[in-house]
């Protein structure tokens, strides 16, 4: 395999890693706000390969970095229930709701969050994309239309100028017709 498959492959596992890591903090902080006790804040499945413990819980970096999870006291029917009231099941059901809730609306909150950066702060367009290279002068090179591009001047949210393209010519008929 090249250099580049291996580079794509790490960084795969490092945006992975930065969701999981984003929807079991929901869990986990949710769950610590009720006061839970989280016993195991883990990033990946399996065996434990290296992590620390602070407090009551052992946060750790697992095997197999397709998942994470967030163990806590009395979470599930096979745990020993005491009735301790930092156990999960010793709480009332809306809390326990929040607790489970809190993942996937910490992967929302990312995701609108990331959405709002690229809109705020711009992102790099592809060439093909961009300005006179855009999609359309695709179909211009293949000879189904052609593009006319007027003096006129736009401005986009930025403030920055951009040509104003309004027209297409059909080839075949000499006719125009607007662009929406």
């Amino acid at each position: 395999m090249s250099p580049s498959v291996f580079s794509n492959i790490a960084v795969a596992l490092l945006v992975l890693g930065v969701i999981i890591v984003i929807h079991e903090l929901g869990h986990f902080l949710v769950a610590k706000l009720f006061k839970i006790k989280v016993e195991t804040f883990s990033v990946g499945f399996g065996p434990r390969l290296f992590g620390f413990r602070r407090g009551e819980t052992d946060y750790r970096i697992s095997a197999l970095p397709l998942g994470g999870y967030v163990k806590m006291a009395g979470e599930t029917p096979t745990d020993a229930i005491t009735g301790a009231p930092n156990e999960f099941m010793s709480k009332p059901k809306w809390q326990r709701f929040l607790v489970a809730a809190a993942g996937p609306l910490m992967n929302l909150v990312l995701a609108v969050g990331l959405m709002a950066g690229l809109y705020v702060y711009g992102t790099q367009v592809p060439e093909f994309m961009s300005g006179q290279e855009g999609p359309m002068r695709m179909f211009e090179k293949l000879g189904f239309v052609r593009i006319a591009v007027l003096p006129e001047h736009v401005l986009d949210r930025r403030g920055q100028m951009h040509d104003l393209i309004v027209m297409t010519y059909d080839l075949h008929s000499e006719e125009t017709s607007p662009v929406d």
